[in-house]
């Protein structure tokens, strides 16, 4: 038998798959795991060209793989304006900093206000980005991407005015006279970006260089990508760049035959994969276009909305399903929730069946989990969310209705594939902030669990959603995930073990190396 490329010793290993407790040792070749056993018993398949890697009793789990995050988007806002602060004034001086250093006419763009965090409780208004924007169109899109506040220009260049009937699907704020009054929902958001000029190749690079950075450093080495380019992502294999596995989305509602040349499109490299199609049930709880079936506690006047029409989406699903495409729907409100638990348990189950996705089902009615079908239902799912949505969800929806709020355990108990993510820009891509969330509901800035405290997991839980869950919710289980043989050699040596760390210090937990198929990628403190 030939003799291992790299063997690692002295290390504890967790694998969500279980291995038994003695083994210490994992041998690598041609990037993928070839045995995993007690070291003395290994160091025979080690030859003369054999690296060895001691990681000194340290703590190695699986790469951990972003089930959902926007790394080209979120590579390309960290260009962008940076709208996150705790107060507008500080916000409104960064737009005229950046109208200063413009052309005349340019674009200005920026994420990641949130008016829950603002000092003065309220988002930016019409009169202040005009006054701030010095004629320059300014848009700012809120921390979640569902709501924006735009100036005059901005709107103009879109061709909204006060006859402008709202969108499909998203909406125009108004004043109570009827003027526009800058704030837009939804697809209207999507109206005015549709107006910025598209950015050039070298920028969307540059961002994705940094966005993998952050990944890197991370211990990420599998990550989703909502609107990824594959030849983008092929030019940075080429010139050895690319550190992280990835797997492309495209939206659901494109055209079948698009939809199947894209599949086919794809670089043959195991790294860059085509994922699922996605589509926008609803929007999100801090915007108020989550749909639910009741009113919000605190805008009694609305449900919410849907983005996705539910007829067009009755039409959509079942030919893109027949077509063999695993399709993943934006479900934040219990509503869109149960329309997304509905409509999957209406289609015929093919073999291999397809685990289409929830993306967030952040907030179910408990009993609409009796439509989960056991190991094919995904629930991918962002536990940092709770930790921004903590100081606002009691006064969204009432104490009443928090039962299903951030059900990480009841989606389990369910039967559901639940995997875990960032949704990176909306949160930070630090996985940190998920793991620490989900097993003590706690926001990350300290303060009581969020209730009810028995839907927070285990640490192997946790884990596990980040690792194995994901690959399963990628149909990659086979290749990622576990420390089993045959999968790739993408693992993480922590230098705190987090299985001895209580969770609420887990924000805090450093990583020691992070390697891609046997290859050193992140920090990396020990060499072979």
């Amino acid at each position: 038998m030939a003799s291992f490329d790299l063997l690692i010793e002295n290390a504890r290993l967790f694998c969500p798959l279980g291995l038994p407790p003695e083994h210490d040792a994992i041998g690598v070749r041609a990037g993928r795991i070839v045995a995993t056993g007690r070291g003395e018993l290994l160091r025979d398949g080690a030859g003369a060209r054999t690296r060895r890697l001691d990681v000194g009793g340290r703590r190695v789990t699986p790469g951990l793989h972003d089930a959902h995050l926007h790394l080209t988007d979120g590579g390309l806002s960290l260009l962008q304006l940076d709208a996150r602060t705790d107060d507008l004034e500080t916000l409104l001086a960064r737009v005229r900093e950046r109208a200063r250093t413009l052309p005349p006419g340019a674009w200005i763009v920026g994420r990641g206000w949130d008016e829950g965090r603002l000092r003065q409780r309220r988002a930016p208004t019409l009169d202040e980005l005009d006054h701030a924007g010095d004629g320059h169109p300014v848009l700012l899109r809120r921390v979640c991407g569902h709501m924006a506040v735009a100036n005059r220009q901005a709107l103009q260049r879109a061709g909204f005015d006060t006859a402008s009937p709202d969108p499909p699907g998203g909406r125009i704020g108004r004043t109570a006279q009827g003027e526009l009054d800058g704030r837009l929902f939804e697809t209207a958001v999507d109206r005015v970006l549709e107006r910025v000029p598209p950015p050039g190749r070298d920028e969307r690079l540059l961002g994705l260089r940094l966005a993998l950075a952050e990944a890197r450093r991370h211990g990420l080495t599998s990550v989703e990508d909502e609107r990824g380019d594959p030849a983008l992502y092929a030019a940075l294999a080429e010139r050895g760049e690319l550190t992280a596995r990835v797997r492309i989305w495209h939206p659901i509602d494109a055209p079948l035959e698009e939809l199947v040349a894209w599949r086919e499109s794809f670089p043959d490299d195991p790294r860059i994969r085509p994922g699922l199609l996605k589509g926008y049930l609803d929007g999100s709880l801090g915007a108020r276009t989550a749909w639910f079936h009741e009113p919000y506690a605190d805008a009694p006047e609305s449900c919410g909305m849907p983005v996705l029409d539910p007829e067009r989406l009755a039409r959509l699903l079942p030919e893109r399903h027949a077509a063999g495409f695993q399709v993943g729907l934006h479900a934040i409100g219990d509503r869109a929730v149960r329309l997304a638990l509905e409509q999957f348990a209406a289609l015929p189950v093919p073999s291999p069946p397809p685990r289409h996705r929830l993306e967030h089902a952040q907030h179910v009615r408990l009993e609409d989990l009796r439509l989960v079908q056991r190991g094919r239902t995904v629930a991918s799912m962002q536990p940092s969310h709770l930790g921004t949505d903590v100081a606002i969800v009691e006064r969204r929806l009432g104490r009443g209705r928090l039962a299903g709020a951030y059900a990480w355990r009841s989606w389990l108990e369910a039967g559901a594939i639940v995997c875990f993510g960032s949704d990176f820009p909306i949160e930070p891509m630090d996985p940190r902030t998920s793991l620490h969330a989900a097993c003590t509901r706690r926001p990350r800035t300290g303060g009581a669990p969020l209730p009810p405290e028995r839907e927070a997991v285990t640490p192997a839980q946790a884990f596990t959603a980040f690792t194995l869950g994901s690959a399963r919710a990628a149909h990659r289980e086979h290749e990622l995930g576990s420390l089993q043989p045959g999968r790739w050699a993408d693992l993480v040596v922590w230098e705190d073990d987090p299985f001895e760390t209580p969770a609420e210090r887990w924000l805090t937990l450093r990583i020691h190396a992070v390697r891609l198929a046997g290859e050193p990628v992140g920090p990396n403190r020990c060499t072979s």
